[in-house]
């Protein structure tokens, strides 16, 4: 018989589902098989396949079936199945016991296993297996015994270590699993959780009525959770994600080219302002925009340094403020401080639900006070061709001095250019 922990207890139920419980003579391999802590298959039997790790529903290693009996996953639109198929077909399946504790069903997802992808009810288990489940355990139990004094965390933990042992009860079930091979006496009932008996409950917060902890991501998956409230916010900066978005992508290109990074700190645009060595909350998104991001909660204001050799727009006013100068700017909750340096040229984009739209330029919008240039790119999204020199790229500038735009190379827009110009303050 076998017994493999984790990812060896992974590559038990590959090697039954995959048929190999059968040998070349057709006769059975394990009589019995204890797959334990192990809540998914391996990734392999395919292309460069990499046989370790977790893995989502749709990743290699949990993609395939997960259960034993056969199961009609609707959700992943994949036929009905279950692990034991091949070895039902040859007479060669083992009998098996299935272990595994909390952990498994929080950090490995071994739900599927009991509830299939839909979760609407427990797949039942046929007459070789057995399920027992180990309630308040880590990953293979902790070393048994309890003391008055704190343990230890585990590395890269922040709690003590869980005392509480799945060893003792593995023992119990080896024995039990030789006389189910060797003397046919059948093993203690399956122990876990049902949707039956209503001792499984939704990964929700409300769900399991998990706390509300700041910092601490809950169940679905969210950090401080702002509800309703927040949804406009959400929309405003979405929408400006979008409407900047031929700015960003060439960003990108500008980066690809040069190393430079989109996020910088400010000392990098401007090394000769001593005043912005040590400013560890702002920081300069591309050459255009200086971001300063409220990071005290509750504040609905804050003091903000411009660095000095240029003049600055707020982003939000278009409000022009002269550099080398620490202002104090309001800050609601739905506004972040976001100030663009004098001389930007910022090419803004139409209206889009996603980025596999194809975006013309809405407007090419200036903020005077000094000469500017910078570099539009844009090629077709999705492919490699630009590695090709199957590429767009505009040269914009623009002279302060004569309150002109202009522009070679691709020409990004149609029509005239006064119908695409914006000048901040004009």
């Amino acid at each position: 018989m076998s017994r493999g922990d984790s990812q060896s207890g992974n590559s038990i139920g590959s090697f039954i589902h995959l048929g190999f419980d059968q040998d070349e003579n057709g006769k059975i391999v394990w009589d019995g098989a204890t797959p334990h802590i192990a809540a998914r298959q391996l990734a392999l039997n395919f292309r460069f396949a990499v046989a370790g790790g977790a893995a989502g529903p749709y990743q290699a290693g949990s993609e395939c079936v997960l259960w034993w009996s056969d199961y009609a996953d609707n959700v992943r639109h994949r036929p009905t199945a279950g692990m034991l198929d091949r070895c039902r077909a040859s007479n060669t399946c083992p009998k098996i016991m299935e272990t595994f504790g909390a952990l498994e069903f929080w950090y490995l997802r071994e739900s599927p296993n009991l509830v299939g992808t839909d979760a609407k009810s427990g797949i039942p288990l046929p007459p070789n297996v057995r399920r027992y489940f180990f309630l308040g355990t880590s990953h293979g139990g902790g070393r048994g015994g309890f003391s008055v004094t704190t343990p230890a965390p585990p590395n890269g933990c922040a709690l003590p270590a869980n005392p509480n042992p799945e060893s003792d009860t593995m023992a119990a079930l080896r024995v039990a699993m030789v006389d189910w091979i060797s003397r046919g006496i059948e093993p203690p009932p399956s122990r876990f959780p049902t949707l039956a008996q209503g001792q499984l409950a939704p990964a929700t917060k409300a769900g399991i009525g998990f706390p509300s902890i700041p910092g601490v991501p809950s169940p679905d998956g969210l950090v401080n959770v702002l509800g309703k409230a927040a949804e406009p916010i959400l929309e405003k900066y979405l929408k400006l994600r979008y409407q900047l978005m031929p700015y960003i992508y060439s960003l990108g290109y500008r980066t690809n080219e040069s190393g430079a990074p989109y996020m910088r700190a400010l000392f990098m645009d401007f090394p000769d302002d001593p005043n912005v060595a040590g400013l560890g909350d702002e920081y300069m998104f591309g050459p255009a925009f200086l971001v300063a991001p409220v990071t005290e909660q509750g504040a609905t204001s804050r003091s903000v340094y411009l660095p000095a050799g240029a003049d600055w727009y707020n982003y939000w006013t278009n409000q022009r403020i002269r550099g080398g100068q620490t202002i104090k700017v309001d800050a609601p909750i739905d506004t972040l401080p976001l100030f663009v340096r004098a001389g930007s040229i910022l090419p803004l984009g139409e209206p889009v639900q996603s980025t596999s739209e194809t975006q013309k330029i809405a407007r090419v919008r200036v903020y005077p006070g000094a000469d500017g240039d910078f570099t539009l790119y844009d090629d077709d999204g999705k492919t490699y061709a630009y590695e090709s020199d199957d590429r767009r790229i505009t040269r914009l500038h623009w002279n302060d001095g004569a309150g002109r735009l202009s522009h070679e190379g691709f020409q990004p827009w149609t029509g005239p250019d006064a119908g695409i110009l914006e000048i901040v303050g004009r």
